[in-house]
């Protein structure tokens, strides 16, 4: 079944003109899709509105474009992943071209040599280098979990629960990620170190 279309057009209904995403938050999207999807026309419609040719990796775009893709996506990868498996898959695939590019690096490098909930203290910084939506912040309730909180969050929790797994992951460190949805645009991640 579908991710449903009446979500992203409530989403959609609260991002204004000034809510936007980097142009590096569009290309995994369209890569994963093209990669797992070769032979649908989904993946090469996406692909010239899109893609690495269309979009410059630092400019900003509407979140609702960027909403409108991670929606096709999803529907894309579905029939192999499933809708909650496509969009760990996005979110997994999102956070990691994030932390490559120029500025993921710069934000995560402070990051690197940290234990993985004191990593978790940089994720709101990373967030930032990619959108200008959202209010993030994280809590840390003892040395084996924390809590990161999101605020007026145009996208699903599905997909931060696996970016912030990749982010933390991202130096070797097992974390268990569980998303707690309590609005539309709201939601809490709880993080606990597995090991």
């Amino acid at each position: 079944m579908p991710l449903p279309r009446r979500e992203l057009f409530e989403r959609i209904a609260f991002a204004g003109p000034s809510d936007q995403v980097r142009g590096t938050a569009f290309f995994p999207l369209v890569d994963e899709v093209t990669q797992r999807c070769p032979a649908e026309a989904r993946a090469l419609a996406l692909t010239p509105r899109f893609g690495r040719l269309a979009l410059q990796p630092l400019h900003f775009y509407p979140a609702a474009d960027w909403l409108v893709l991670l929606w096709d996506a999803c529907d894309a990868l579905e029939g192999q992943l499933g809708v909650d498996g496509a969009m760990a898959r996005l979110g997994e695939v999102t956070a990691r071209q994030i932390l490559a590019s120029l500025l993921g690096r710069l934000v995560g490098t402070r990051a690197q040599p940290l234990h993985p909930l004191d990593r978790l203290a940089q994720a709101p910084a990373v967030y930032g280098t990619s959108v200008t939506f959202g209010a993030r912040t994280v809590e840390q309730i003892d040395d084996r979990h924390a809590r990161m909180r999101f605020e007026r969050e145009l996208i699903p929790a599905g997909f931060h629960a696996a970016a912030v797994r990749a982010l933390i992951g991202d130096g070797g460190y097992p974390v268990e990620v569980w998303p707690h949805v309590t609005g539309l645009l709201e939601l809490t991640l709880e993080v606990a170190r597995a090991d």
